[in-house]
């Protein structure tokens, strides 16, 4: 039983960050010219002489802030026939009676749609004369709503290390770890969704309350529960059956590597810094279990090859080879993997096959391998943590071994075999096509 606080801090990496989509520009590129800003007062001038375009311009410019303003623009516009107005139009009266909707329902007391109409402000609703509110957040948790706790012990763990929002009074800016984790168990005892990964943080992150174990339930909890039918993952997907399997996958992600005591960065999205944590000894049973349930998403990631590795193996269990060679196979003949991860599978698969005295099909595997790494075919095909920690199994020496392997596996083979063989990789190659084509067999 692994001791409360009992972490390495060499290894294992949980990042709680939100994903940020980052484009840079090459050196040379030249950026486009920015458009220059209207001249207000003019689009002003001429919108108050009935020019419906710089009316529009004016609604536009009002719509994230002053709906009602934007509104009445918009109308001044449609009212001449000007057809993008009368579509901006419609979308804010649709707003608009979302708003006047959920307001009404929340003027009732009723806990959740309070909830409801504060969390929209913050988005959809904007802009209608009133704004989201924190306090609200903290009195809805003070009642017992979860979501609110849940939200609040977030708050609390954005604190963490980062500078204090504006919106918490100073006598409030310490302990704040302390106080999310007490407003995140009220949720999760609530069994609310949104609060368990974030409770799953702060009991890995670097502090005294620092606890492995809990860490691990919270993350289990939310890694095997029942999934719903949807396969879209994206963040910030607003049905909630999709949120789930979102953070399904993202408990999966963090949760496989710990118990490989593997580097990891996961998506705990509601931190930036590092949190190093190692599970010793690594539990090779549950990360075999882990990572056929992450192979559920059908994702292109490293999920497959490393639950083959560890059935080649025998970690975690008995040696399966006719699993491990399947998964493997599957992974070459993946038109979409173009990273080294096909090579890499196709020089286990030769090695395997060696090893069952399948002489001719190990031989057909080094021929594609060769031809699908041609350059730089001995260096390590996979770095951590795509392969297993290096102390459990070395992969550097992968390729050295299946180039040494092969030219006796072909030495045992007939002329005829050897024939075949040339063909049934031609075949192959035909009906895989990866990059370039391959020079023909001399």
């Amino acid at each position: 039983m692994l001791a409360k606080g009992d972490v390495d801090m060499r290894f294992l990496t949980i990042i709680c960050a939100a994903v940020f989509l980052v484009t840079a520009l090459p050196a040379a590129a030249v950026p486009p010219p920015q458009a220059p800003m209207p001249d207000w007062p003019a689009v002003e001038l001429k919108a108050s002489q009935g020019d419906s375009e710089a009316q529009v311009s004016l609604g536009d410019k009002a719509a994230t802030s002053d709906k009602t303003a934007a509104l009445t623009w918009y109308e001044k516009a449609d009212a001449q026939g000007n057809a993008e107005a009368h579509t901006r139009l419609l979308g804010l009266q649709i707003n608009q009676s979302l708003f006047v909707a959920l307001k009404a329902a929340a003027e009732t007391g009723d806990l959740k749609a309070r909830y409801d109409y504060n969390d929209a402000l913050r988005w959809q609703i904007n802009g209608w004369g009133e704004a989201y509110s924190v306090e609200t957040v903290r009195d809805l948790a003070q009642a017992g709503y979860a979501k609110a706790q849940a939200d609040l012990g977030r708050y609390y763990i954005g604190l963490f290390g980062l500078p204090a929002y504006s919106w918490i009074p100073p006598e409030d800016r310490v302990d704040t770890l302390p106080k999310a984790v007490v407003w995140l168990e009220k949720a999760v005892a609530q069994d609310e969704d949104s609060a368990m990964l974030p409770l799953a943080t702060a009991y890995a992150l670097d502090s005294p309350l620092r606890d492995p174990e809990r860490m691990e339930y919270w993350l289990q909890k939310v890694a095997y529960r029942p999934l719903p039918d949807h396969t879209n993952t994206a963040l910030g997907d607003s049905d909630p059956e999709k949120l789930v399997r979102y953070r399904t996958l993202v408990a999966l992600d963090a949760l496989c590597p710990y118990y490989l005591g593997a580097p990891f960065s996961g998506t705990l999205a509601y931190q930036t810094n590092s949190i190093p944590s190692l599970k010793s000894p690594p539990d090779y049973a549950k990360a075999r279990t882990c990572y056929r349930r992450r192979m559920t998403f059908h994702q292109a990631d490293e999920s497959d090859y490393i639950l083959a590795e560890l059935l080649e193996h025998g970690m975690g269990g008995e040696r399966d080879l006719t699993e491990a060679a399947a998964l493997y196979q599957a992974m070459a003949e993946d038109p979409t993997r173009d990273d080294a991860i096909k090579p890499a599978a196709m020089a286990h698969l030769g090695l395997i096959h060696a090893e069952l005295g399948e002489t001719q099909a190990a031989d057909v595997w080094f021929q594609l391998m060769t031809r699908f790494k041609p350059y730089g075919i001995q260096e390590l095909p996979l770095e951590a943590p795509y392969v297993l920690p290096q102390e459990v199994y070395d992969e550097s020496d992968l390729m050295t071994r299946a180039i040494s392997t092969a030219p006796g596996v072909s030495a045992g083979l007939t002329t005829a075999q050897r024939q075949a063989n040339s063909e049934d990789v031609q075949s192959w190659l035909a009906a895989h096509p990866y990059g370039p084509p391959p020079p023909p067999i001399p």
